[in-house]
């Protein structure tokens, strides 16, 4: 183990490892393409049950922890064309 030669403090040295030769320059390094998602997914949700038992919709997105509920399906489509829509 060395020490510190100020405060005397003990370390372990790192490990340095050899650099690899598949390994890019930094500034050859070019970012990931970004990756295209839609606005949000039409789900079914079996545990939110209508008046009448059947799953209301829900619309998923991404970002959210959890999916907005709609009594009906036209009202998550009209959300999801409003979200999709340019500005």
């Amino acid at each position: 183990m060395h020490s510190c030669p100020h405060c005397g403090r003990r370390y372990r040295q790192r490990r340095v490892t050899a650099p690899d030769a598949r390994q890019l320059d930094l500034l050859d390094w070019k970012p990931p393409a970004p990756r295209r998602c839609a606005a949000g997914r039409i789900v079914l949700l079996h545990h939110a049950q209508d008046p009448d038992g059947l799953p209301r919709v829900g619309l998923e997105i991404p970002g959210r922890r959890f999916p907005l509920a709609f009594s009906t399906t036209a009202e998550a489509f009209a959300a999801l064309a409003t979200m999709e829509s340019p500005v």
